[in-house]
């Protein structure tokens, strides 16, 4: 009964213990900020399933799922999303003023990310063409980042490792590794293989076995 809010566009661990089972829900950003100016503050703070606004947002939410379960073919339109995040906005603490500077910064992250996710196979892909493509300075893009404890380097460091899993799991990238190294903007093999190991724990090779 638990609740909790990830971010999407950042790296995140979860570990449980003994049998858990968890529904997954990808909400819209823009639906999400509109809802808290910070929504960041929320992200890993488990909403208790001992609060009654926990309680009754599990219940929605288990309700809509058994409903589109039991009827897959109906067309579930925007106003059942506009009921869950209506659900959702009552776990917000209600802040007395919205900060047009956090809004704001929010927004520059993610249109960072998105230029990052449409370059990510760029090899000349920087911190520098970053800030250029938005106008704004490069400390700017790297205090986004730092805020969460990475560089601009590390994310998209650890996106081209985490789509290169997601090639080598579904067959869909080059059949050789260095093909697909360098593919995802690497320009060594060695490194590429040293930070993949890194991540999954296996060598690419091992991974796709």
């Amino acid at each position: 009964g638990d609740i909790a809010l990830v971010d999407a566009t950042r790296s995140w661990d979860v570990e449980s213990f003994g049998q858990v089972s968890n529904i997954t829900l990808k909400l819209p950003a823009e639906k999400l900020l509109a809802l808290t100016d910070a929504p960041s503050d929320y992200c890993l703070q488990p909403f208790p399933r001992d609060d009654p606004n926990t309680r009754a947002v599990f219940a929605i939410i288990v309700a809509l799922r058994d409903a589109i379960v039991a009827a897959p073919d109906v067309g579930w339109d925007d106003a059942y999303e506009d009921v869950l995040m209506h659900a959702i906005s009552t776990l917000f603490v209600k802040s007395s003023s919205v900060s047009e500077t956090s809004i704001r910064e929010e927004t520059l992250r993610r249109k960072a990310i998105a230029y990052i996710e449409r370059n990510l196979l760029d090899p000349g892909l920087s911190t520098e063409h970053i800030a250029g493509e938005l106008s704004v300075s490069v400390r700017t893009i790297q205090r986004l980042f730092n805020d969460n404890g990475l560089t601009p380097g590390r994310y998209i460091l650890d996106r081209r490792i985490v789509v290169a899993g997601e090639l080598l799991r579904s067959g869909e990238g080059p059949s050789k590794i260095t093909d697909l190294a360098f593919s995802l903007g690497f320009n060594d093999l060695s490194h590429f293989t040293r930070v993949f190991r890194k991540k999954f724990g296996q060598s690419p090779t091992e991974f796709r076995d």
